[in-house]
């Protein structure tokens, strides 16, 4: 089945103009898109040069990006607001050894993609949590998936779809832990607001009917992504142009945690997510966000 994606097609100058990444974790609103005719996305490969001017200069966009670095820049930009959590967890460890504890991994060497990145810093806290000092080699995460699936790494840490697409390329590999897994302590809920969407206040409040029709269509997409999934694969590969099998790409789905949780309703799931980073190292944030970077 071919999926028309009229928004390349053609520009609507009174739609909603969405700045995201180009992947599968943008699948929900690549579907919005096709329901949706108020609505235009244009595709980033690099939030430092494609997106954070555009915060900065506090321009009309809905922003998907890390929660971590959207709640780095409300220090530049206080007329921020965090919409929604669109992601509780996308990353995974996979390795070639027979790992049982995550402290088996102290001393061992690590692959991660970017220092400073979603991936570095959900790890760190981790390792700390669990007083491990695994020896951490950094590339990009693309590099990192290449070592894995050419045997010149024994373990990483990678977001999907890169995960799922090293164990089917590599049969000596496996999942050997799911982060957000690792991530509560006692009672607190295992997940990692770890993607969300964003907007300044002023297009929020001048939207209000758009953003609604957004949220509705959202959710139904994400319906859809979970009761006819097979599809929703071959819709990935399509719209994202990827050069994997269906079956690579409905596992990758299956382990995105993709939701839609209203800002004001994700508070304490971010404050804490952000705390426990800050914890273990004061660059990665330097300010918590107070109530007004929720949106309610």
């Amino acid at each position: 089945m071919k999926y028309i994606i009229m928004f390349v097609l053609s520009i609507n100058i009174f739609a909603l103009e969405v700045l995201l990444p180009k992947g599968p974790p943008s699948l929900p609103i690549a579907r919005v898109a096709l329901n949706m005719k108020d609505i235009n996305l244009k595709y980033y490969t690099d939030p430092v040069v494609e997106v954070v001017p555009n915060i900065i200069r506090n321009q009309d966009y809905l922003y998907v990006i890390p929660v971590n670095l959207g709640a780095k820049l409300y220090s530049k930009n206080q007329d921020l607001k965090l919409l929604a959590v669109l992601s509780q967890g996308m990353l995974s460890i996979v390795s070639s050894k027979d790992y049982t504890d995550i402290k088996n991994l102290d001393n061992e060497i690590i692959h991660i993609g970017g220092q400073g990145s979603s991936p570095d810093v959900v790890s760190q806290y981790i390792f700390s949590k669990n007083n491990i000092k695994p020896q951490i080699q950094y590339r990009s995460s693309e590099e990192v998936a290449k070592l894995m699936i050419s045997k010149r790494g024994t373990s990483a840490v990678l977001p999907e779809p890169l995960a799922s697409l090293v164990l089917s390329k590599n049969q000596e590999f496996k999942r050997s832990f799911i982060l957000k897994d690792l991530w509560g302590d006692g009672d607190e809920v295992n997940s990692i607001p770890q993607v969300g969407i964003f907007a300044s206040k002023a297009l929020l409040e001048k939207n209000v009917d758009l953003i609604k029709e957004f949220e509705r269509e959202y959710k139904r997409s994400l319906q859809w992504i979970e009761e006819d999934i097979i599809n929703a694969g071959n819709f990935a590969l399509e719209v994202f142009n990827l050069n994997l099998d269906n079956k690579v790409i409905v596992e990758a789905i299956k382990n995105m945690n993709l939701v839609f949780i209203k800002g004001k309703d994700a508070q304490k799931e971010v404050e804490g997510y952000l705390n426990k980073l800050k914890n273990v190292d004061k660059g990665i944030i330097d300010l918590i966000p107070g109530d007004d970077f929720y949106q309610k």
